[in-house]
């Protein structure tokens, strides 16, 4: 994949959400844009999941999901082998509900070709007041990093790096605010599964009788730490 093919963005200006972007996992009146809080001449979207949107209980489990997310349509989905930046920012609004509850709010996954299902190899969660930042593999849950009492009414910028490896062997590096947060070398994701990363964003939970919002802005993709800066 070339460097331009590589690169992509989105500032949130337009009431829809730009072609880069799947809606699969979006229900109609999940996604709004509104001026971003705290930051001057900026958009946001807002995406809202609400108790019974697009419920999903596989078989076997008792836990019921709900998700309204974004996810990079398949054109743009990350080779392996290919060294790419990710970078965005979320705000949780004050009101936000607080809960012991499982919510992933970013996630790298594989491209599912097999009817197993499997967690996303990398994933940003907020549980109960705290961000995790996780890695999976076939074997092993791992906690890049973790956030305690993470501020709302502010924005929170993630950055991420990884090189993708061809044989489910790679590398990771994510940064929050700027910080260095953790590097991780070895094994990721599933060798049953091909090794094509799709990115999504958004609110996937464990069913909740109420809703919960968050908003987004500055989506960067590339090849430099400096472009997803921008």
């Amino acid at each position: 994949m070339q460097d331009a093919a590589i690169e992509l963005r989105d500032d949130f200006e337009k009431r829809e959400p730009s072609a880069i972007w799947s809606r699969s996992r979006m229900p109609q009146d999940g996604y709004q844009v509104a001026m971003a809080p705290e930051r001057l001449g900026d958009m946001a979207a807002i995406l809202t999941v609400r108790p019974g949107d697009f419920l999903r209980q596989h078989s076997g489990e008792t836990q019921i999901r709900e998700r309204c997310e974004l996810g990079e349509k398949m054109e743009y989905w990350i080779e392996p082998g290919t060294d790419v930046w990710y970078g965005i920012s979320f705000f949780i609004p004050e009101h936000f509900l607080v809960v012991d509850n499982r919510l992933v709010i970013a996630q790298w996954r594989t491209s599912q070709t097999t009817s197993r299902r499997e967690n996303p190899p990398l994933s940003l969660r907020y549980i109960n007041g705290e961000l995790l930042f996780t890695i999976k593999d076939e074997d092993r849950w791992i906690t890049l990093f973790t956030e305690a009492r993470v501020a709302k009414g502010v924005w929170h910028d993630l950055l991420v790096n990884y090189r993708w490896g061809e044989n489910h062997v790679g590398q990771c590096q994510a940064f929050l605010n700027g910080a260095d947060k953790g590097k991780y070398d070895g094994y990721l994701g599933y060798s049953h599964l091909p090794a094509q990363l799709q990115f999504r964003f958004g609110l996937y939970r464990d069913h909740l009788e109420q809703a919960q919002s968050l908003l987004f802005s500055r989506f960067r993709r590339g090849v430099t730490r400096e472009f997803c800066e921008r």
